[in-house]
C-alpha cells in the first residue's frame, strides 16, 4: 500500500484528490495539510511514502520546505502539484529535492500512474511543464539539432542526441522510434549516462543538458 499526504489549503480539493488515489485500492490518503508546517508535522507523525503537495501551501515557508520533508524524510517523496509552469519554480523544486512536478489540469488516471510511478523511485515533470522549462531557460530545441558541438567529455554522439530527445520531453518509446533503436537499448543507454555523469533521473539530466550547452 502507498501511503500519501496531501497538502492543499482547500478541504474540498484534498477530499477530490482522496477519492480519486484511493479507487485503485493500491493507494492510502492518510492525512491531509493546509500548511506548510502541518505538513511537516504529517510526515513527521505518518512517515508516509509520498506527500503530493500544492504550490500554493509552500508560500509561506518556501521551497525550503521540501528540503526539509526530505532531510527528515529521506523515504518520503513530494510530488508539487501546481498550475505554475514557470521555468524558476520548476528549477526550484528539482534542487530542493522534488521527484515530480505536476500541473493541476492533470487527468485523474495520469495522477494516479504519478503517484505509482514516483513510488517506484522515478521522477515524474509533467510534458507541458518541461516543454515550458526548456522554452523559458532560452533553449531551440530545433538549433540545438542543427548546430555542430562537441559532446561533453566522455559522452557519445548517440548519448548527446539522446539526451537532446529527452530535453524535448520525449519518452523512452518516442526516442527508440525517433532513432531507429530498439526501446531496451534507449532505456539501457539512458541509465548509462545517469551513472557516467553522476545523476540521480532525467530531471537531473535535463538541468545539466541545460547547463552545459548540451541542448
Amino acid at each position: 500500500m502507498i501511503k500519501v499526504v496531501v497538502a492543499d489549503a482547500h478541504r474540498i480539493v484534498n477530499e477530490g484528490i482522496k477519492l480519486i488515489l484511493e479507487r485503485e485500492g493500491e493507494i492510502e490518503v492518510a492525512g491531509y495539510a493546509a500548511t506548510s508546517q502541518e505538513l511537516i508535522e504529517l510526515c513527521d507523525r505518518l512517515q508516509p511514502c509520498i506527500a503530493l503537495v500544492d504550490a500554493f501551501v509552500l508560500k509561506e515557508g518556501g521551497i525550503e520546505v521540501v528540503r526539509q520533508v526530505r532531510s527528515k524524510h529521506p523515504s518520503t517523496k513530494v510530488i508539487i502539484f501546481t498550475s505554475c509552469t514557470d521555468a524558476g519554480c520548476m528549477l526550484q523544486a528539482i534542487q530542493s529535492g522534488a521527484s515530480g512536478y505536476i500541473l493541476k489540469d492533470i487527468h485523474p488516471p495520469e495522477l494516479v500512474l504519478t503517484v505509482k510511478s514516483v513510488a517506484a523511485g522515478l521522477s515524474i515533470m509533467d510534458k507541458q511543464a518541461m516543454h515550458s522549462f526548456t522554452e523559458q531557460a532560452g533553449i531551440s530545441l530545433a538549433a540545438a539539432y542543427e548546430r555542430q558541438i562537441s559532446p561533453d567529455p566522455g559522452l557519445t554522439d548517440r548519448e548527446v542526441s539522446i539526451i537532446r530527445h529527452i530535453v524535448e520531453g520525449m519518452e523512452n518509446r518516442e526516442i527508440a522510434r525517433s532513432l531507429f533503436m530498439s526501446e531496451g537499448t534507449i532505456k539501457n543507454t539512458v541509465s548509462g549516462i545517469l551513472r557516467k555523469l553522476d545523476l540521480r533521473d532525467r530531471i537531473q539530466l535535463v538541468v545539466f543538458a541545460i547547463r552545459n550547452g548540451l541542448a
